[in-house]
């Protein structure tokens, strides 16, 4: 039998159909590659450039972030141990002040006390002399009557 101007001679003759579907195959890629792969290619390079410059710039935004955060809380656990500090003050001054003024209303309330005590002894004073003479009359008057009526 011949097929393409050759003959078969065995098993694995190769004839001009063996490199016309090699040409085929080369052509049929060739075209396959140039307008379906490359354009699929192309985008996937755009995206995989896109997503890599988001992930780089996630990874800088998300470590700013940090960072603030780490700030934040470094603050806030300074404000929290200046608060300990001046609540503890305030107590000290509070207690110290409160101190001060329960000492000074004792020495107020014992003058107080002392004057008022000075001030009592001269009414009670006034009142016995003020009662004495009528005392005395009263107990005149007494023993006057007694007397009469034994």
């Amino acid at each position: 039998m011949n097929t393409f101007l050759l003959t078969v001679n065995g098993l694995f003759d190769f004839d001009l159909t063996f490199p016309l579907e090699a040409l085929s195959f080369a052509i049929l890629s060739g075209v396959l590659t140039i307008f379906f792969l490359n354009p699929i290619s192309n985008q996937l390079e755009k995206r995989e450039i896109f997503l890599e410059y988001n992930l780089k710039k996630s990874l800088i935004f998300f470590n700013l972030g940090y960072e603030q955060l780490l700030n934040c809380v470094e603050l806030i656990s300074d404000e929290i141990t200046e608060l300990e500090r001046q609540t503890i003050k305030f107590k000290q001054i509070a207690t110290e002040s409160f101190d001060q003024e329960l000492v000074k209303l004792q020495k107020d309330s014992l003058k107080i006390i002392g004057e008022s005590k000075g001030e009592m002894k001269i009414r009670s004073s006034f009142l016995f002399s003020t009662f004495i003479p009528e005392i005395s009359k009263i107990t005149d008057q007494f023993f006057e009557q007694k007397t009469k009526t034994n």
